[in-house]
């Protein structure tokens, strides 16, 4: 079993998941300024962050012919200036509409939570994120040396998503590759070279590091150290020791000569899969698991 059938083996069935989802009964009235949104009912949700100069909403839009998607709704408050943005209604000037919100749960609210797995079980879902992020880096790769990188890696951008995206089922019955269920939101794309995403890597080993501990505690801080020279020092530990290493501790050392470990497989691995996924239920605020359906 790969580590992408294993995390998704684990992860409750998003079609039974979805009627879990809460609704939005406040109707939102707004203006678009380009398109025909005649047929679509929007509703507004509660604050969900501020950036420079706008307010981030959550948000949902019904239509009879696709269904209901929810979204995060980029909002300028203030009076609406003519031409602006993509739309108008009563809390401001619409900036964006285009982000689909993703259930689940960021690393940074795991691990502030106090989610933590085996050093063995951690290894196999890092794995399925690495494969996400390198095919991010090999995407739109002019050459070998050159690709595309997230651009604004952190933990709280790198989610495990409970939910098939917007159209992905549909497009998977067509042929498509299936969707990661580890998520990578805001990006930033940027162009960089192998160095560069050996850096992006090492920031996702670092934001995985922290569901979990190693057995050795000079490993485990150098791991969670966010300073710059925490990959290098450990780095120089690792090749000191010549032994062979997991991919997340080689990612997070930046150092692909390290001879690599196959995955570790253990009876509770599953079950602590499962207990992963039950905890970003419980985390994700726009769930509830408890309602009577």
């Amino acid at each position: 079993m790969t580590p992408f059938e294993r995390l998704i083996a684990a992860r409750p069935d998003p079609d039974d998941l979805s009627r879990f989802r809460k609704r939005l009964d406040r109707e939102l009235v707004a203006t678009w300024r380009s398109r025909d949104d005649a047929a679509v009912r929007w509703s507004i949700g509660p604050e969900l962050s501020r950036g420079p100069g706008h307010i981030n909403y959550f948000a949902s839009y019904h239509s009879d012919h696709e269904g209901t998607f929810a979204v995060i709704l980029h909002v300028r408050p203030g009076p609406p200036i003519d031409d602006d943005g993509i739309g108008r209604c009563e809390l401001g000037t619409i900036l964006d509409a285009s982000d689909f919100y993703e259930y689940g749960a960021d690393l940074a609210a795991l691990r502030d939570a106090e989610v933590r797995v085996s050093w063995a079980a951690a290894q196999w879902v890092y794995a399925v994120a690495k494969q996400a992020l390198v095919a991010i880096h090999t995407s739109c790769a002019v050459d070998r040396h050159t690709g595309s990188l997230h651009g604004a890696l952190t933990a709280r951008r790198v989610r495990l998503g409970l939910f098939h995206r917007p159209y992905a089922k549909q497009a998977v019955a067509e042929g498509a590759v299936p969707p990661p269920p580890v998520v990578f939101v805001g990006r930033n794309p940027t162009r960089g070279d192998d160095a560069a995403c050996a850096r992006e890597l090492s920031m996702l080993a670092m934001a995985f590091a922290g569901l979990t501990r190693h057995v050795d505690a000079t490993i485990d801080r150098l791991l969670q150290d966010p300073s710059p020279e925490a990959p290098l020092v450990l780095r120089d530990l690792l090749l000191e020791r010549g032994d062979a290493v997991e991919a997340l501790l080689r990612d997070r050392a930046c150092e692909s000569s390290l001879p690599l470990l196959p995955l570790a497989d253990a009876p509770t691995i599953d079950d602590e899969l499962a207990a992963l996924w039950n905890r970003v239920i419980d985390l994700d605020p726009w769930i509830d698991s408890n309602a009577s359906v």
